[in-house]
């Protein structure tokens, strides 16, 4: 895919963050159990992330800004990177 960070990585340690489920059953099961978890950015951070994965970007656009992002949530939530 080209970015360095995915589901699993940004939300180490959510058990339920299962590679099978799609992002949006995951962010229910975040704002249902981790209410103290920066949910909207987790959103914002996850869907960037798969409209780059899955090619519906545009194209080519920058995405080291989005890396950075989704490398600082995952470090504030403590999944490390």
């Amino acid at each position: 895919s080209g970015v360095p960070y995915d589901l699993r990585q940004l939300v180490r340690g959510f058990e339920p963050a299962d590679p099978r489920l799609d992002t949006g059953t995951v962010l229910r099961l975040l704002e249902g159990s981790r209410p103290q978890w920066p949910v909207a950015e987790i959103r914002r951070v996850l869907g960037a992330l798969d409209q780059v994965r899955f090619g519906a970007s545009g194209g080519g656009g920058d995405v080291a800004p989005l890396i950075e992002d989704a490398a600082r949530l995952a470090r504030q939530l403590g999944g490390g990177a």
